[in-house]
């Protein structure tokens, strides 16, 4: 017996095959044939109370268990008060928390806020509006946990869910292959309808985009009717034209290749659904002045009759002229009043026509803003650890804040909706660091409706360039890329006819492609230069359904997703959320992302030229099996002397 053997030995027990077996037949590595990774850089999420556990005793628990990386995920007890990190973890908690981490030289990266906070704009998905009180709410919440990480951990990662507000996946512009043909399709109500916002109230309008209008508008140039073509009684005359959905969309799409005209098809659906309305309301202006004016000279022409000497009326004629006169001037109020009454509606028409903005770049524009206000605070807060832990000796880190890439149902959980997000939220906090006035959510300066005065930016800096201003929004505005809300996307991934059979594809077909645009879009984001990304949460499922199996236990590329980060210099945090399978066994959130990695586990117990342990070959021995061993071992194997009356020799 070799002493590799030996030493392979002392890591399985009897009730292990390998016990018995040379060591060119132990098990093959799975995962990478070169571990790039160590365990300690594998960690887990641990919830911030679990049961009747609370923060500190669930973090100790996941450092006893071997985790050496911890993600926080904010999930407070059903009795607990307040709804944010601040209310609700005193300065004790912290402060033991921080002396956990330090004397176990665990890394605690960050902190996942719970689900309860969707987003950063105010969306709320009951009333279907933005409400400016809920993104102050929001952004209170984000800025408390800002302080926690700096407090517990000298730094770290502040993570919020983004599910920013419904949007469709059908029609989305990144919906397209290389062929140009749709990727994903969507069965579902949202599909159906498209959102304005009306920027006055937050509140939302919808279009329904199964309804057709007929307008007075060429279907293939999209000009108005000339004069001829409107008039019945001309030769050219027309018929009013039916416009369906998809013709809004062409008619957007030319408008946007032109430079003019409203750039989307729900503004020009709703803007000629209210011009309509808009020239209705004219006409009755009109016809309501013309009467007023045609009232006017009735009285005018009648006071005449009243004074003209040649006409010698009667008495009773020219009490009758008087009373025809009372009746034209109240009805000559009546039409300016009418008048007025239309071009009220008119302007208030107008106005709300005007107001409306697509959902996407009204809310996209409210989260990018409250995530920049949120990097500012981000910067500042590293500012103060930076300053408080100077002649303390302990390793500071930038504290970063950012979208977690969210679900297929909202906006943020495509990965270009992902990126676009970050990168709007970092121009956004140029802006507020380099702008000496006050901007609105659409780069506009804010005036002062009572003092038409512009108001000055707090956060405006005169000593900081913007190139600077640019460095730090790239350091504190990141996102977490979970793996999991990408495999989700599964469920919308459309199949393809099999070229051999003319039928729909298999099942591992779908998955294989699938998988395919999956690690295109991992290898997209890892090799970004623009470092949009601060953590990796690895989360595996069986299906399209939002799961958390461990890595490897699902059927998504979850580990390669890390590797592709890592071998391009990838240097945040990498956590499994793989907490489904721990009524399987404890720990294997954290054992099986292990075993996927390969990572090496020391060289063995005597000496230098043993070889090097991986994972896998010590995992199910040591650290305890999910099944029974499917032999019989020991004093519960029979002698060799006992036969069965079939005489067939047991195994």
């Amino acid at each position: 017996m070799t002493g590799a053997y030996t030493i392979r030995n002392k890591y399985f027990t009897p009730m292990d095959k390998e016990y018995h077996l040379p060591i060119n037949t132990l098990p093959a590595q799975s995962g990478l044939d070169k571990s790039i990774f160590s365990i300690k850089e594998l960690g887990e999420t641990v919830p911030e109370s679990l049961g009747g556990s609370n923060i500190i005793q669930t973090t100790q628990a996941a450092i006893r268990g071997g985790a050496g990386t911890i993600q926080l995920i904010a999930f407070p007890a059903q009795d607990a008060v307040g709804r944010t990190l601040g209310a609700r973890i005193g300065k004790e908690v912290r402060e033991t928390l921080k002396e956990l981490h330090m004397a176990n030289d665990v890394n605690i990266a960050g902190i996942e806020l719970p689900n309860s906070l969707r987003n950063l704009n105010g969306f709320d998905y009951q009333q279907r509006a933005f409400t400016d009180d809920e993104r102050k709410r929001g952004l209170q919440e984000v800025k408390d946990a800002i302080k926690f990480v700096g407090d517990v951990m000298n730094g770290g990662d502040v993570d919020v869910i983004s599910w920013e507000f419904p949007r469709a996946v059908n029609d989305a512009s990144w919906n397209k292959g290389k062929d140009g043909k749709k990727l994903f399709e969507r069965e579902s109500e949202q599909e159906k309808v498209a959102f304005l916002v009306d920027t006055r109230s937050g509140r939302t309008a919808s279009v329904q985009k199964d309804d057709v209008q007929f307008l007075p508008v060429d279907p293939t140039t999209f000009k108005p009717f000339t004069e001829e073509e409107l008039d019945p009684d001309s030769s050219k005359h027309k018929d009013l034209q039916p416009f369906n959905w998809n013709k809004f969309e062409e008619w957007a799409k030319k408008n946007r290749d032109l430079g003019s005209g409203p750039k989307t098809a729900e503004e020009l659906y709703v803007q000629e659904q209210l011009r309509a309305q808009i020239d209705q309301l004219k006409n009755s202006r009109l016809r309501s002045e013309e009467f007023a004016r045609d009232a006017q000279e009735r009285i005018k022409d009648n006071d005449k009759k009243l004074t003209d000497p040649d006409l010698d009326l009667s008495d009773e004629e020219k009490k009758e002229i008087q009373k025809t006169n009372e009746r034209l001037k109240a009805h000559r109020v009546e039409y300016l009043q009418s008048a007025a009454a239309s071009l009220q509606n008119l302007k208030d028409l107008e106005v709300r026509r005007d107001s409306y903005k697509p959902l996407n770049e009204y809310g996209i524009a409210l989260s990018a803003n409250s995530y920049a206000e949120a990097g500012i605070e981000a910067l500042r807060e590293t500012q103060v650890v930076a300053e408080r832990e100077a002649t303390s000796g302990q390793k500071v880190r930038d504290v970063t804040v950012g979208p977690e890439i969210g679900w297929p149902d909202y906006y943020g959980g495509h990965p270009q909706e992902f990126k676009e997000l970050i990168l709007e939220a970092r121009k956004k906090m140029v802006n507020l660091l380099t702008s000496k006035h006050l901007l609105d959510e659409f780069g506009n300066v804010k005036v002062d409706p009572n003092t038409k005065q512009t108001s000055l930016n707090p956060f405006f800096d005169p000593d900081l360039k913007p190139e600077e201003a640019q460095e730090r929004a790239k350091k504190h505005i990141k996102g977490v890329f979970d793996t999991g809300h990408l495999g989700m996307w599964l469920a919308n991934f459309k199949y393809e006819k099999d070229e051999q059979t003319s039928q729909r594809e298999s099942e591992q077909k779908h998955i294989e492609r699938f998988n395919k645009w999956f690690e295109k879009e991992v290898k997209e984001l890892a090799e970004d230069p623009r470092e949009l990304v601060s953590g990796i949460q690895l989360v595996d499922s069986n299906s399209a359904a939002h799961g958390h199996l461990p890595p490897g236990e699902g059927i998504f590329p979850v580990f390669k997703t890390a590797k592709m980060f890592k071998e391009k210099g990838f240097t945040g945090f990498i956590v499994s959320e793989g907490h489904e399978e721990e009524r399987f066994g404890k720990g294997r959130i954290r054992t099986k992302l292990w075993e996927q990695a390969g990572a090496p586990i020391g060289k063995g117990y005597f000496g230098q030229s043993a070889m090097p342990l991986r994972w896998n070959h010590v995992a199910q021995g040591y650290f305890g099996k999910t099944y029974s061993p499917l032999f019989m071992f020991g004093s519960y194997s029979p002698s060799n002397e006992f036969k069965l009356w079939s005489e067939i020799p047991l195994e």
